[in-house]
C-alpha cells in the first residue's frame, strides 16, 4: 500500500505527542527516511506542547462566573415567563373577542 503525504500529515500530531502505536511510529519514520525534506518541514512546523498545563480558575473567578451564570439564567427565565404570559393573555383576548362577537 502506498502511503500518501496527506496520511502522514494527519498522523503527525499523535506522532509528535508520542501517543501513537508502535506501527504508526514506524510508518511515519519510514516515510521520513524516504522524504527527508518533508521530515525537516514537519519538525520545523510542529508546535511544542507547553511544559506546564495551567490549572483551573481561581476560587474568586469561579464564584464570579457562577454568579454571572445564575444572573443570566434568572434573566432568561424572566423573559420566558413574560413571553408565556403575553401569549396566554393574547389567546384569552382573542378567544374572548370571538366569544363577544358571537353573542
Amino acid at each position: 500500500m502506498n502511503v500518501t503525504r496527506e496520511v502522514i500529515t494527519d498522523l503527525l500530531p499523535v506522532y509528535f505527542a508520542k501517543e501513537c502505536s508502535q506501527d504508526t511510529k514506524l510508518l511515519v519514520e519510514e516515510f521520513f527516511k524516504a522524504n527527508p525534506e518533508f521530515e525537516r518541514q514537519a519538525k520545523d512546523l510542529r508546535t511544542p506542547f507547553p511544559s506546564t498545563i495551567p490549572h483551573g480558575l481561581e476560587k474568586e473567578d469561579e464564584m464570579k462566573s457562577l454568579a454571572k451564570a445564575r444572573r443570566l439564567l434568572r434573566v432568561r427565565s424572566s423573559i420566558m415567563i413574560y413571553g408565556i404570559l403575553a401569549f396566554v393573555f393574547w389567546v384569552v383576548y382573542v378567544f374572548m373577542k370571538r366569544k363577544m362577537n358571537d353573542l
